[in-house]
C-alpha cells in the first residue's frame, strides 16, 4: 500500500490553512497538521520525495505561529527526507527549504548561522552539502 498520497496531503494541508485562519484556532490547525503528517508516516514509511514538501509547509505554519522549535524540527526532517530521495526532488524545493530554514534561524536571532546558510550553495543534510 502506498498510504496517503503526499500531493493529496499537501492539498489537505493548504485547505486546513485556509479553513482555520483565526489565530484563536491555531492549536487546532497545528494539531491537525501533525495528525496529517503522522498519518503519512504511518501509512507510507517509505513515502516519496513530495513528503518533504508536506514537512516544509508544516514547518512554515509553525514558524508563522511563533513555534520555532517545532518548525525547526520539521524543516530538519524535510532536509533529511529530501536527502534520501534526490531523484524525485522537485525543482525549487531545495531553495524553499533553505529559505524557510533561514527565516527560522533569523526569527531565533541566530545571525551567524543565517550568514553561513545564505553563503552555502545547498542545504546541509546530515553534515553533507
Amino acid at each position: 500500500p502506498t498510504g496517503v498520497n503526499s500531493s493529496i496531503a499537501e492539498r489537505t494541508l493548504n485547505t486546513l490553512k485556509d479553513a482555520l485562519p483565526d489565530p484563536a484556532e491555531t492549536d487546532e490547525l497545528e494539531t491537525n497538521v501533525l495528525r496529517l503528517i503522522q498519518a503519512e508516516r504511518t501509512a507510507s514509511p517509505g513515502a516519496g520525495p513530495y513528503f518533504a514538501v508536506l514537512l516544509a509547509d508544516a514547518a512554515d505554519i509553525f514558524r508563522a505561529h511563533g513555534k520555532l522549535v517545532e518548525a525547526q524540527s520539521l524543516i530538519e526532517e524535510a532536509k533529511t527526507f529530501s536527502g534520501r530521495h534526490p531523484e524525485g526532488f522537485q525543482p525549487g524545493m531545495e531553495k524553499k527549504i533553505r529559505d524557510l530554514q533561514t527565516n527560522i534561524l533569523r526569527d531565533e536571532g541566530k545571525t551567524a548561522e543565517v550568514e553561513t546558510l545564505t553563503k552555502s550553495n545547498s542545504i546541509p543534510t546530515g553534515g553533507n552539502k
